[in-house]
């Protein structure tokens, strides 16, 4: 069965997310706090313990359709290699991000839940305020 991820009422194909960036360089992302609180929710301990920390996580740009302008970027895969990066006293960990273009042709659906995401507009504007300038910076995710 192929890996998936889920999130904001949508799923992509994280085997399809690999095939796009199997070519490119990583980047370093910095572990914000952010990352850290989610990393913790999310992951538990006896799954870190095999995590390589050395291989490069998936990020996707959330779609500024969607998500308004400067909508920033959200973990894909990785989150119990970014949680072995805590426990190792790591800040960063390498990272491929993807394009919008490689993003939506990992994403199964076009459709997108209008009531769901009015919550998850909210909960992304309470997690990344707007700055005066209009930007919407997300932690260490580079722009």
């Amino acid at each position: 069965m192929p890996q998936e991820f889920h999130a904001f009422g949508q799923v992509w194909l994280v085997e399809e997310a690999l095939r796009r960036v199997v070519d490119s360089e990583s980047r370093m992302l910095l572990i914000d706090d952010r990352l850290r609180d989610d990393a913790r929710f999310l992951t538990s301990g006896e799954l870190t313990s095999g995590a390589n920390v050395a291989e490069p996580i998936l990020v996707i740009p959330l779609p500024p359709a969607v998500f308004g302008p400067n909508p920033g970027h959200q973990v894909m895969d990785g989150w119990h290699r970014i949680a072995k990066a805590l426990d190792e006293g790591l800040e960063e960990v390498p990272a491929h991000f993807l394009t919008p273009a490689d993003e939506r042709s990992c994403r199964v659906a076009d459709e997108w839940d209008e009531e769901l995401l009015n919550g998850l507009r909210e909960a992304h504007d309470a997690w990344h305020p707007t700055l005066s300038s209009g930007e919407r910076p997300c932690g260490g995710f580079p722009e």
